[in-house]
């Protein structure tokens, strides 16, 4: 017999297969990428034992990221915590996060040399060349 639980993870679960049919067709459509990344944040996806808005997760992920005055390496900081966080989901989840985020197409290396460089210049905004 089923428990109210279970049938209220059965309905989640339906909705989430729903959500995942529209993500993988505006996928082989090929949606924009703002478009796709709308659908992409209605995807439900499972993470931590609950069903979560890809959108919700991609911003509670970045939320959990340490301020910067420096958007270079902010912006590193946040692709690097989505793709850990994706990690820990199933193969469709996480393509589904990391469209949602708007973090898919981006080369970590190239953002984390941004990063490096736009730290480098504000060091030297602030204190100058180094001596030798």
């Amino acid at each position: 017999m089923l428990t109210d639980a279970d049938r209220q993870w059965l309905a989640e679960h339906r909705r989430s297969i729903a959500t995942w049919c529209d993500f993988y067709l505006a996928q082989f459509r090929g949606m924009a990428s703002a478009e796709l990344a709308e659908v992409a944040g209605q995807v439900l996806i499972y993470h931590k034992g609950r069903f979560v808005l890809a959108q919700d997760l991609a911003a509670e992920v970045v939320k959990s990221v340490r301020p910067s005055q420096i958007f270079e390496q902010w912006n590193y900081e946040c692709a690097c915590a989505v793709h850990f966080a994706a990690q820990g989901l199933s193969s469709f989840d996480a393509a589904a996060l990391l469209v949602a985020s708007g973090y898919q197409d981006e080369s970590l290396d190239e953002l984390s040399s941004a990063s490096d460089e736009a730290v480098r210049e504000a060091w030297h905004a602030l204190y100058g060349e180094p001596e030798d």
